[in-house]
């Protein structure tokens, strides 16, 4: 299968043999040819894409997201923790022609410590296909419990402040399954400093606390808030209702 195409008005490489070790590679390929993955995600993207300013892409797995944003801003700052996938990613990169992109190799954190990052804690499928699935994640017990699990230094939002693009960030699209839930009022807190523009998944099934009710006050400093599908401005119990009804959702932020 030729795994060179055209997809989202982008063109994608990820022809490179390390894709195949992937289990979830070929169902991805398969749908991302066909625009079927995620599509909501770059529609989103295409609203916000700027060529003279920096995006910012947190959870970035092998590329998909990050090959599509280095088509469409000036730099890209490419975060992702999951060991296979970042050489993955690195690999899907260069391949695509992507020279505009500073990879980190690290998870995104609160605060800077050595955490323990690896297999999905809750989904024992997710879990079983390995690292590189998509969905490894922080493990919120911080014990090694698997052979698979590594501990690794974090960064935090504060560490991408010092990058020597930050200046110039506009936008940021932020995936790490159930990660978001230790970095949101940083997130909210910059964000509204530095005008940028924010797309958070959520994965709320996967936190430690079912606390979103004490985000509320942080999500009162958005401008405005949609939903990933939906033009349609939400006020703020409007989205508390709709993350509890839909724990896997994504949302849309200006500040």
């Amino acid at each position: 299968m030729n795994n060179c195409f055209k997809s989202f008005k982008v063109d994608f490489n990820f022809s490179n043999k390390e894709n195949l070790k992937l289990p979830a590679f070929r169902w991805f390929v398969n749908l991302f040819r066909q625009e079927k993955w995620e599509k909501d995600t770059f529609n989103v993207f295409e609203k916000n894409k700027c060529e003279n300013s920096v995006a910012v892409d947190i959870g970035a797995w092998i590329g998909p997201t990050t090959i599509w944003l280095s088509n469409n801003f000036k730099n890209v700052i490419s975060i992702e923790a999951d060991p296979i996938a970042l050489e993955v990613l690195k690999k899907n990169v260069k391949s695509s022609n992507c020279t505009n992109v500073d990879i980190i190799g690290k998870p995104l954190y609160r605060e800077n410590k050595k955490i323990i990052f690896g297999l999905n804690a809750h989904n024992t499928t997710l879990a079983g296909e390995g690292l590189g699935n998509s969905s490894s994640q922080i493990q919120t017990k911080n014990i090694i419990s698997t052979d698979t699990d590594i501990e690794i230094d974090s960064i935090t939002l504060y560490d991408i402040l010092k990058h020597k693009h930050s200046n110039n960030i506009s936008f940021i699209k932020v995936d790490i399954e159930g990660g978001e839930e230790n970095i949101l009022d940083q997130l909210i807190d910059i964000s509204k400093d530095k005008k940028w523009k924010v797309f958070l998944s959520f994965h709320y099934d996967w936190w430690s606390n079912k606390n979103i009710d004490d985000f509320v006050n942080s999500f009162k400093k958005c401008k405005k808030i949609k939903l990933y599908d939906n033009d349609e401005t939400i006020n703020i119990s409007e989205l508390v209702s709709h993350i509890k009804s839909n724990p896997f959702c994504s949302i849309y932020m200006e500040f």
